[in-house]
């Protein structure tokens, strides 16, 4: 877009000193004086011009750069028990394939009434279901295990309210993988921005082969009253269930799910 833009000015800054000069001729200026007057324009476009140029080499520079670390991507991904590729047949098999609700003729219902929020199962859950990223979501907690909490932990939180809470950082695991894995041609300008942020922090030793959400970013992405219920209650919940693992570098914290595989050691599971 930046290039577009400057290519568009550069073309348009041309034409306007085309135009200059052919007006300063024809009221019978000398070369020398069409010079001085439009010296400063003519600098200012060869400026550009060579910026311009600049721009593409290092726009090439950095693809070739970005290819290589997709190669990266796609090996951490798998490190991590995610295959690309199977995943990306997986997601055309769902297409294709009629869902387990739709082949029952009703939509599938939890152990209890209220314990699954009616928004976030289907696009995490259901989405999941098939392919090798389930394994490191968590599942969503029944009530005898959200009683096993004491309620001093629990404070106010609901069960329902809890489970909102494990889409919404189940989605987030989610979309971070998507983002990761896409092509990095595809990627804006703010995307590249946030996968970079995601690559060096994933080179911090107590970070290494595994999957996170800084905690920071995920509260962004709650709405107003969660943000409160996820640090006073959401959080101890989790660590009272064994369901994530905290990890806190300098000033972050970054919030580990142990759900099936949380990484990939073999010496783990």
């Amino acid at each position: 877009m930046l290039e577009v833009m400057g290519r568009e000015l550069l073309e348009l800054g041309k034409a306007r000193n085309q135009k200059l000069r052919k007006l300063a001729e024809k009221n019978g200026a000398s070369e020398a004086n069409i010079q001085k007057s439009n010296g400063c324009l003519d600098e200012a476009i060869e400026k550009l011009a060579i910026a311009l140029d600049r721009l593409a080499e290092s726009q090439k520079e950095f693809e070739s750069m970005e290819g290589a670390d997709h190669d990266e991507d796609r090996n951490f991904l798998r490190v991590h028990g995610i295959d690309v590729d199977k995943q990306h047949v997986n997601d055309k098999e769902d297409m294709m394939q009629p869902s387990e609700a739709v082949i029952g003729g009703q939509e599938e219902r939890g152990e209890e009434k209220g314990n699954h929020p009616p928004t976030g199962r289907s696009r995490t859950d259901v989405r999941c279901r098939n392919n090798s990223l389930a394994k490191v979501l968590l599942e969503q907690v029944k009530s005898k295990d959200f009683a096993r909490i004491p309620p001093t932990t629990r404070a106010r939180l609901d069960l329902s309210s809890f489970n909102e809470m494990i889409v919404a950082l189940n989605e987030a695991i989610t979309e971070k993988m998507a983002l990761l894995k896409k092509p990095s041609q595809q990627l804006r300008k703010e995307e590249r921005e946030v996968v970079y942020v995601w690559r060096s922090q994933a080179t911090l030793p107590e970070l290494r082969n595994k999957v996170f959400v800084e905690d920071g970013e995920f509260r962004r992405q709650l709405r107003a009253k969660q943000k409160m219920a996820w640090t006073k209650a959401g959080i101890p919940c989790l660590r009272a269930l064994k369901m994530i693992e905290e990890i806190r570098v300098e000033r972050s914290l970054y919030i580990v799910p142990i759900g099936k595989r949380s990484n990939v050691f073999e010496g783990d599971y």
